[in-house]
């Protein structure tokens, strides 16, 4: 079967390599506009660590994320970055208690691995945990089809709806309510603010670090900080409130040199209810949409792919939780 997609950020990606690696034949727009995919951290994560609880389905996501990034790697030629472990710094001793009683819960005790201390401070691994270099990643799937099935790098219109070839939107929060009636206030999107930065000295290049804001160790001895979280401001631009924010809580996990190389600014396909959206557009057969995944891609993106394409296959119905019915 042939699958049409119009968004090649994680949710198009992903979906992308999912129909793939099922047998289909694959038509992946692409329009060359920025991201939010092309900002994230790429991390996937299984719990909400400010307050120790676990993301909803988690188990069957982590599931699919373990099953999924390997074998569509392989085939794209994607190299996982070394740093891939996640640990969370505990701001207060009393959470090392909460955490360690959370490890004989089930569900919990999957994830929320040994504890730690160093030079007075506490840290807590989060088992499978790991981050997916977002823009490699995106430019080899784009690679990938380009040589082996349809990339097409113009902006689809509505008017190119056909009812023949099953059609997926994946573009994100401003793009796919507007021509179909999907609801604009389903949505509830997040602007969010990262830096690019040099840390001498810092200890954990080897490892995710949370306590806050999050330290992701990129090549050449650059690290991402992020991030930033705003309801209000919705451009891409970056700001010096956000900076300073960001900058006053990294001083809280590392009070070293820092060295500020550029700030990314961008804005999460969020939902009010924070559930993804997935399903049949009402009154168009042949057009769905896979969106709303906000600061979770990396994590959600291979089940829900799945889902969406069992559920085109007329094979399953999908979770009410997450789709679009809700809305209507």
């Amino acid at each position: 079967m042939l699958i049409r997609i119009v968004g090649a950020g994680i949710a198009g990606s992903v979906l992308a390599m999912q129909a793939i690696l099922r047998g289909h034949k694959v038509e992946l727009w692409y329009s060359r506009k920025a991201y939010s995919s092309a900002v994230a951290s790429g991390i996937f994560n299984p719990i909400v660590l400010k307050r120790l609880r676990l993301v909803w389905q988690a188990q069957a996501f982590m599931d699919e994320v373990t099953r999924f990034y390997p074998r569509a790697a392989e085939l794209i030629g994607y190299t996982p970055p070394n740093a891939q472990s996640l640990w969370h710094r505990f701001s207060e001793t009393g959470r090392v208690n909460d955490w360690q009683a959370l490890t004989v819960n089930e569900g919990h005790a999957r994830f929320l691995g040994i504890v730690e201390e160093r030079e007075d401070l506490f840290f807590g691994k989060v088992n499978e945990a790991g981050w997916l270099d977002t823009s490699s990643w995106m430019d080899k799937v784009l690679d990938f089809v380009s040589q082996h099935h349809l990339l097409r790098v113009e902006e689809w219109k509505p008017e190119m709806m056909t009812d023949e070839v099953p059609t997926i939107l994946c573009q994100g929060w401003h793009k796919d309510h507007l021509p179909f009636g999907i609801p604009q206030d389903a949505f509830a999107p997040v602007k969010g603010e990262v830096l690019i930065v040099r840390l001498p000295g810092y200890p954990f290049n080897q490892h995710i670090l949370h306590g806050g804001v999050f330290i992701l160790p990129l090549a050449d001895g650059c690290y991402k900080v992020g991030a930033t979280y705003s309801w209000d401001d919705l451009g891409d631009s970056v700001s010096s409130k956000g900076r300073e924010w960001l900058l006053e809580r990294l001083r809280l996990l590392w009070d070293g040199p820092v060295e500020v190389l550029e700030q990314k600014a961008a804005v999460r396909p969020a939902v009010r209810d924070r559930k993804p959206i997935l399903g049949r557009v009402p009154g168009h057969p042949s057009l769905f949409v896979l969106n709303g995944l906000g600061s979770r891609g990396t994590l959600m993106a291979p089940l829900l792919s799945v889902w969406i394409l069992d559920h085109i296959a007329g094979e399953k119905e999908l979770p009410s939780e997450v789709s679009i019915q809700r809305f209507f």
